[in-house]
């Protein structure tokens, strides 16, 4: 069965934690939640963000070389520099 690298990398991550967990407060506890989910949640924007980051470059150059309009480019240029911002 072939599992996503999500998946994968989910059971990587919380592998070590659950080991790890055992002996702490509850406040330790929900912190270390807390990052844990911060740092999923910072892995899954930065893997939506390089897709924009590499369809950038096509228009980028098209741009430069006047096949594409300045509304085009400026469209995929924002969507891009949205998503870098949430990251």
């Amino acid at each position: 069965m072939h599992l996503p690298a999500a998946a994968v990398l989910l059971a990587l991550l919380l592998v070590p934690e659950i080991l790890l967990a055992r002996g702490l407060t509850r406040d330790q506890e929900l912190s270390r939640l807390e990052l844990q989910e911060r740092h999923l949640l910072l892995a899954h924007r930065q893997a939506a963000a390089d897709p924009l980051r590499d369809a950038l470059e096509a228009p980028r150059d098209l741009f430069t070389r006047g096949f594409v309009t300045q509304l085009a480019y400026d469209r995929t240029r924002n969507t891009y520099e949205e998503a870098r911002l949430r990251l």
